[in-house]
């Protein structure tokens, strides 16, 4: 909307204004840019967010398009930087009969609760015919409601009072309204006492052109120390396998022993950088040989290689009381995928033999301790703002608590090489000779991305359905004990859940076209 028209319509009385949440698909783009928000603001008004896209008839509505047009609509909110407790106003924009509206739309509203209530962030509200808004209003009680009785054609308004809690009526359309040298079709509503609006917002970023924080292709390495490629290391990695045959007398290995000799490697390379009591619980390691490798070949020369690549310390920050953690040198496939060599280790150790599910050691245990992170660095200018800066960015040599990222750009690498790794393990059991396999291969490397959309089952390339996918992994009630052991805060902190799951969303989207495992319609 121009300034001009803003102004003017604020200056002939009108002071709520309600506006699409998102575009409806194949139409007109109606959806709310942050631009028009700061211009309405600006000019003294207050916004009620509608959210409506193509349901246009009752069989259109049941509890799994409720949970996913939640989702929508909470991320289209949050990219525009509406508060907590902002008012959502999901539309049944059809004339139900009460047998309907108890069939398709009350389903429709538990799906929209369910995922509403999670984040415990934004509040539903209902835009439809009186009856509709009260029977969802019987439902939820304090439900507010933006009642169509500009649709007197409905039966649903026919006899039917008002709803006790209604915020916005609407009641009257003016075709071709003029205005500040334009027109445009413009409906009247009237506000209640009950009606709220958005009259400020947080601090967001412009996320329709995203880029990630760190692209290896444009901002080299974190380091000035030289970055070898994995396959460099493979030597001193097929060493560390017959040395474990020795160790446990095994001449002729079976597929199974190879892979239980894969896991124990990779005890040994994750052994300084996951060595605290909630790995010793989430990856219990094989000390014996770890001890073995250490103590009688402390100076062998595949051990002396592998070190700085392996290495994790910690060691007093200069000029303050923080600690430090120096991370071990980066690795790289060849091309963009730059990483760490223990965290790949840990992610293929959990999910070749863990007590806890494979995925809580890799992205999904990233990303529920960045939800707590994005909590406490971004209360400031927005969570969504500080989570679209920093989830995907690079982390230094040596980062103390408050340079540390929980998801990185190294770490949603070895993500997900973990994932594709574990896959070729089924078919070649020997560890060395999957890396080979996978990092000797660039077709394979540059689709990792593509392991995400296995990982998560998204249908489509699309930031919503992903997200959704995201938020519907970490809320399921099979991750009860993945939310309690890393991020048991998050619901003090509503609205850091979507928040990461929006950034994360964006950043497997921007690289998975980049990386031409899809080409945008």
């Amino acid at each position: 909307m121009d300034v001009n028209v803003a102004v003017q319509l604020f200056s002939r009385g009108f002071r709520y204004i309600g506006r699409y949440l998102t575009r409806v698909p194949g139409g007109l783009d109606k959806a709310l840019t942050p631009e028009e928000v700061g211009i309405l603001l600006i000019a003294g008004f207050k916004i009620f967010p509608i959210y409506q896209e193509s349901f246009n008839k009752a069989t259109d509505f049941n509890k799994s398009a409720g949970k996913e047009d939640a989702v929508k609509a909470v991320n289209a909110a949050l990219s525009l930087g509406f508060k907590q407790d902002t008012i959502l106003y999901f539309a049944v924009d059809c004339d139900m009969t009460e047998d309907q509206i108890f069939t398709y739309a009350l389903p429709y509203f538990e799906g929209i609760h369910e995922v509403l209530e999670n984040s415990n962030y934004y509040k539903a509200g209902v835009y439809g015919a009186r009856n509709t808004c009260r029977k969802i209003q019987d439902a939820y009680p304090g439900t507010k409601c933006f009642v169509s009785d500009m649709s007197t054609g409905y039966s649903g308004n026919l006899g039917y009072r008002m709803p006790e809690n209604w915020a916005f009526e609407q009641y009257h359309e003016v075709a071709g309204y003029p205005i500040a040298g334009t027109s445009f079709d413009l409906d009247y509503d009237m506000a209640s006492e009950n009606a709220e609006g958005v009259s400020s917002v947080d601090s967001v970023p412009v996320v329709s052109s995203y880029k990630p924080p760190y692209n290896p292709s444009e901002d080299g390495l974190r380091t000035d120390k030289p970055t070898i490629r994995i396959l460099d290391l493979l030597p001193a990695i097929a060493w560390l396998e017959e040395r474990y045959y020795d160790f446990y007398n095994i001449t002729e290995p079976t597929d199974e022993e190879k892979r239980i000799c894969g896991r124990v490697i990779c005890d040994y390379l994750s052994q300084y950088a996951y060595n605290d009591l909630k790995w010793q619980y989430i990856a219990p390691k094989d000390d014996h040989f770890i001890r073995h490798i250490n103590i009688d070949y402390a100076k062998n020369e595949h051990v002396i290689t592998l070190r700085p690549y392996i290495y994790t310390t910690v060691e007093k920050g200069q000029g303050d009381d923080l600690e430090r953690t120096v991370r071990p040198q980066l690795v790289k496939d060849g091309h963009l995928g730059l990483f760490e060599l223990p965290h790949l280790a840990i992610v293929i150790r959990c999910y070749l033999m863990s007590p806890v599910p494979g995925d809580w050691a890799a992205w999904a245990g990233d990303f529920a301790s960045v939800v707590n992170e994005i909590y406490v660095n971004g209360k400031e200018n927005g969570f969504l703002a500080w989570a679209v800066e920093n989830v995907g960015e690079s982390e230094p040599d040596a980062a103390s608590v408050l340079d540390a990222r929980q998801f990185n750009y190294y770490d949603l690498i070895a993500d997900l090489d973990g994932y594709a790794i574990l896959e070729l393990l089924h078919t070649t059991p020997s560890l060395s000779e999957c890396l080979q396999v996978y990092y000797g291969d660039a077709s394979k490397y540059d689709k990792r991305y593509q392991y995400f959309k296995e990982i998560l089952g998204f249908r489509n390339w699309e930031q919503a359905a992903i997200s959704a996918k995201i938020l519907d992994y970490f809320y399921s009630d099979g991750n009860k004990w993945l939310r309690d052991m890393f991020s048991a805060d998050f619901k003090k902190n509503p609205g850091c859940v979507e928040a990461a799951a929006i950034a994360l969303s964006y950043n497997i989207l921007y690289w998975a076209e980049y990386t031409g495992v899809f080409t945008p319609q």
